[in-house]
């Protein structure tokens, strides 16, 4: 995937990229690319969910403190 990351893709490189078959970036969902990303994706993919509600609650828990 950090090869992905890295390209420098041009136009010219996606009209070569299309007509050679390859899928499309707009046409894979993020589920998809989770479970493509193997057995560490998937955790990964669910701690960080954990981390984004754990961030807001503390945040609204302070602002809410502070009032």
């Amino acid at each position: 995937m950090v090869f992905v990351l890295l390209q420098n893709v041009t136009t010219s490189s996606l009209d070569s990229l299309s007509a050679a078959g390859a899928v499309n970036a707009s046409q894979v969902s993020y589920i998809d690319l989770v479970f493509k990303g193997g057995w560490v994706m998937v955790p990964i993919g669910i701690l960080s969910l954990i981390a984004v509600y754990v961030f807001v609650e503390r945040f609204m828990t302070i602002r809410n403190a502070a009032k």
